[in-house]
């Protein structure tokens, strides 16, 4: 089963102005089998249908310790009303994305467009309980770039999303549409 027929493009992902380094994204729910274009992503998706949406099933000091994963990493967590906190985030998803987010909030009442969108997007993930596969490009120091991500959302015991985890990879696929 293909993704592409589900795509969803928020307002701003497509947009060669943005602050940010994402120069256009496409979302997709993860439904069925999915042909990830990368190892990292596709192992963070076999991890989390294995062991489950539960956070306490995801140690985040084993997820520090697998050097291969480690870098490509991020967690985000859910403070509600649109709100979300970047917890961690790995060396390469700092390079990709343009800096270090660790520790900063965004919502949907951000002043920042990419902000706001978001924080749309991980609400998306939030409310539909469902892992997001983004495809797209981004810029950085080495030029105009192609990656993949994947948003898998974590719940508590009582079965509410309170973070998501995810990994961001750059992709062989060239960049130029």
């Amino acid at each position: 089963m293909t993704q592409r027929s589900k795509a969803t493009i928020l307002p701003g992902d497509d947009n060669p102005g943005r602050k940010d380094n994402f120069q256009y994204i496409e979302r997709y729910p993860v439904v069925g089998s999915v042909a990830f274009q990368t190892d990292v992503v596709r192992r963070l998706y076999e991890k989390w249908r294995r062991d489950g949406a539960r956070v306490d099933a995801w140690n985040v000091d084993n997820l520090d310790s697998d050097v291969e994963f480690r870098p490509n990493y991020y967690m985000v967590r859910v403070l509600g009303d649109g709100s979300f906190l970047y917890q961690r985030n790995g060396r390469e998803v700092r390079r990709l994305v343009g800096g270090y987010q660790k520790g900063e909030t965004f919502s949907y009442t951000d002043q920042k467009q990419e902000a706001r969108t978001l924080a749309r997007y991980f609400q998306e993930v939030v409310d539909d309980r469902l892992c997001y596969r983004c495809c797209g490009e981004l810029v950085t120091a080495e030029g105009r770039k192609s990656f993949e991500s994947l948003d898998c959302p974590l719940m508590d015991e009582h079965g509410t999303v309170v973070a998501t985890i995810g990994a961001l990879a750059l992709t062989e696929v060239d960049a130029g549409r």
